[in-house]
């Protein structure tokens, strides 16, 4: 069934590395701070909200679309993960990475640090960078 992504099983971490890299570069680059509340197109939440907000979705997310049961792709997905999201700008959101039980390609993200790859994703990615990027693209939305 995961013939093509079992490279999580052999690949070294240096996609991660350069993964690590360009988000803490392109975090360097945000204009997140720059927003005004006078802008009108600027939606502000404080962060407990967007955490509140991104549990409800997740817990929907979750109820649609079971989590795909399988213990070491769930460690070495939020290993992924976390390193990823140790370098964003928002290091200090508790971020949680997981696999739903979908042949549906997609990731995204919630509010406040949910991340979820599919398992149709997995089958296409053809190595550990591509998935780092996948990954950090994520975080990115969540930053």
């Amino acid at each position: 069934m995961f013939e093509r992504c079992l490279f999580w099983r052999r690949r070294p971490v240096a996609g991660i590395v350069l993964s690590a890299f360009l988000l803490s570069l392109s975090s360097a680059c945000s204009q997140r701070d720059q927003a005004t509340p006078e802008q009108s197109n600027v939606w502000m939440v404080s962060e407990k909200r967007e955490i509140e907000i991104g549990d409800k979705v997740a817990a929907e997310i979750e109820r649609e679309f079971p989590v795909f049961e399988n213990a070491e792709l769930a460690r070495y997905i939020d290993a992924v993960g976390q390193t990823l999201a140790k370098v964003s700008d928002r290091s200090n959101l508790r971020y949680t990475f997981k696999v739903l039980n979908t042949p549906i390609a997609n990731a995204f993200a919630t509010p406040g640090g949910h991340v979820y790859l599919t398992r149709g994703i997995l089958g296409i990615l053809d190595d550990e960078a591509e998935l780092a990027g996948v990954i950090g693209h994520e975080i990115g939305h969540v930053a």
